[in-house]
């Protein structure tokens, strides 16, 4: 029994049958509010993605710092877990502002960005005008 992936399967499918496929499924799907504010939910997805990315990387770093205290790791290895991750922290750090600068469409967009700002160190007064921008938005839309 052979696996066919999903990329390869789509490869056997004539690009213009994709193109005719695509825009019909797509009206298909009603409008809610998770689908209006979609990105916003996505980015949230890899924020918290993220957050666990780091956590593990952070456990490494300790791990090894034991280590080259206990003389068992070399200096570059422990370098090397650190800047691994530092590169974690700021893909945290990057989501963690593009969903800041990121305007929901609806309340459940903004519930999204709230959660976000409970999980990062936004400062208090960093949030608030944000959130008053969003809240305005949305009402906004729904008037």
């Amino acid at each position: 029994m052979t696996m066919t992936s999903r990329r390869d399967i789509l490869k056997t499918i004539p690009v213009a049958g994709l193109a005719a496929i695509v825009p019909a499924a797509a009206a298909t799907v009603t409008e809610t509010d998770e689908t209006r504010d979609a990105e916003l939910l996505r980015l949230e997805t890899e924020f918290i993605g993220a957050l666990h990315w780091w956590d593990q990387a952070t456990d490494a770093t300790a791990a090894v710092e034991l280590e080259y205290e206990a003389g068992r790791a070399t200096f570059a290895r422990l370098l090397g877990v650190e800047g691994a991750e530092a590169k974690r922290a700021e893909a945290a750090s990057a989501l963690a502002d593009q969903i800041r600068d990121t305007r929901p469409k609806t309340t459940v967009g903004l519930m999204s960005k709230l959660r976000v700002f409970e999980r990062w160190n936004f400062e208090d007064d960093e949030i608030a005008p944000v959130i008053m921008a969003d809240a305005k938005a949305i009402e906004g839309n729904q008037g």
